[in-house]
């Protein structure tokens, strides 16, 4: 009998192993898109583990942009809805010499459509713009203007 109940409990942390969901774990993806999470019009790479993820954008055409954001995915599988919170920086110089900097905060709500490693991703929420100008005010301080505006996403991509 303690022999059996010994095989068991040695067992369990190995079954425990075999049945985990495929979707948990670190995962890796690889997007082209446009809106304030892929740099305004760029690529994007993030990591998610299980339902959390974190991501980069860079659009590297004119203007300059980055981004860093958060996303939470309401399934294991990174499939259905999710929520994306994301702050961008863009040096726009080619469209205007006056604008500095600008800034965007935003928050999106999502939908991913996924095959068996690529996926299609679509989504709309608001924004705040901050733009600093080049003006003797703005050069060394953190002034600027907000400016309310909407954000969306549009996204195809390849996950590992």
């Amino acid at each position: 009998m303690k022999a059996l109940l010994l095989l068991v409990l040695v067992s369990l942390p190995v079954q425990a192993f075999a049945a985990a969901d495929p979707g948990e774990g670190l995962h890796f993806s690889a997007s082209a898109g446009l809106g304030a999470a892929s740099g305004l019009a760029g690529l994007k790479a993030e990591v998610r583990y299980s339902e959390w993820a974190g991501f980069v954008g860079v659009g590297p055409l004119t203007p300059l942009a980055a981004t860093v954001g958060i996303r939470y995915y309401d399934y294991l599988y990174a499939e259905g809805f999710f929520a994306s919170v994301h702050v961008t920086w863009a040096r726009p110089g080619f469209f205007s010499t006056s604008i500095r900097h600008l800034f965007i905060i935003s928050a999106t709500l999502n939908y991913r459509w996924k095959g068996e490693s690529w996926f299609f991703e679509v989504g709309l929420g608001p924004a705040l713009a901050i733009i600093r100008r080049e003006t003797r005010s703005t050069e060394w301080g953190l002034g600027g203007k907000a400016l309310p505006l909407p954000d969306f996403n549009l996204g195809i991509g390849f996950e590992l």
